[in-house]
């Protein structure tokens, strides 16, 4: 039985990829590498391959390599700015360069391209975030300075205010007993 990588174009035996050392580390990479990603990612590290022959196994390892502390870590340090990179995050700057797989000038050298688009995909879900939480903070209603309830006499709750700060001066009726100026 022969097998086809589709990444890198190898053919061979399942035996020869499984005791090939660098096959092998580098089958051990991918799996590292979180699970919704797996298929974009060897699509990714195709863009890789010369036309005119396979990529070897060490190239794949060292390719995934770079991507899996980036990827694990959810930052990426990009021109001195640090992005907070979610799964999903490389999933839509991925998907967005395996579009553009027609355009591409083959076969890619680095990761740059794929950063330029996860930093920016990070920047616009970062300004989403943002315009959300200006959102719900201008639309949460205010809060009441004093606790009253809906029956509550707001006089009432004015008086207590004033008593509760030793103001009963203030209260109109009332001595500074605290009794009423109206009791004999």
């Amino acid at each position: 039985m022969r097998i086809v990588c589709p990444t890198c174009g190898a053919t061979g035996s399942l035996e020869m990829f499984l005791n090939d050392v660098a096959s092998r580390e580098s089958l051990k990479t991918a799996l590292a590498l979180p699970h919704p990603l797996n298929k974009q990612l060897l699509a990714y590290v195709g863009l890789f391959r010369p036309r005119s022959r396979s990529l070897t196994w060490d190239r794949v390892e060292k390719l995934l390599k770079e991507l899996l502390e980036p990827i694990e870590s959810g930052k990426l340090v990009r021109n001195h700015r640090t992005h907070f990179v979610t799964i999903e995050i490389w999933q839509a700057a991925l998907d967005e360069l395996l579009a553009r797989r027609d355009t591409l000038r083959l076969p890619m050298k680095t990761h740059g391209l794929l950063y330029e688009i996860t930093a920016s995909q990070a920047e616009k879900w970062a300004a989403q975030q943002e315009r959300e939480k200006e959102e719900a903070t201008k639309n949460r209603p205010r809060r009441n300075t004093y606790q009253q309830s809906d029956k509550e006499d707001p006089n009432e709750a004015w008086k207590r205010t004033l008593e509760k700060y030793g103001r009963t001066d203030l209260i109109p009726g009332q001595d500074q007993t605290g009794g009423n100026d109206h009791e004999a």
